[in-house]
């Protein structure tokens, strides 16, 4: 079994990621953080080498929180936590969700439903699979709930 990673150093005892409530401008570092991080991958993707070979802004920032979050964040932890969390749990849900309102049902039936049921089958077979794996070679509990 895996051990538990401790996430008391990153956010606060009792955080709640919405806006109100709590000290003002507490949301400030770690949102400019991620701003700043966010800005970073756009500018770098528009290099002529990252554009041939596919690699998007989307992927630079992806491996820049990687890289941050394993390496410095430790040490900013303390003044950004409460605005990398507001951007983790809040901006990214809400950015997904507006997203998502730009697939219309014409952009569906386009892909028809040869395209529709393989979208299907892979997001089932991938759901199980990591069930599966989880539970048998990782050893983690079924009925755990899940991570926030």
């Amino acid at each position: 079994m895996l051990p538990k990673v401790p996430t008391s150093a990153v956010q606060p005892t009792g955080y709640s990621p919405g806006l109100a409530g709590g000290r003002p401008g507490r949301h400030i570092p770690g949102l400019a953080l991620t701003l700043a991080l966010a800005l970073g991958a756009l500018a770098l993707a528009r290099e002529s080498w990252l554009q041939d070979h596919g690699i998007s802004a989307l992927t630079l920032s992806i491996l820049a929180g990687i890289v941050l979050g394993n390496s410095a964040y430790a040490w900013i932890a303390g003044p950004s936590a409460a605005g990398v969390a507001f951007a983790k749990h809040t901006l990214l849900r809400d950015g997904i969700i507006l997203y998502g309102l730009r697939l219309t049902f014409q952009d569906i039936g386009q892909v028809g439903l040869a395209g529709v049921l393989i979208d299907a089958i892979m997001l089932g077979s991938t759901f199980t699979l990591s069930w599966w794996l989880g539970t048998r070679l990782f050893g983690l509990d079924p009925t755990s709930p899940r991570l926030q």
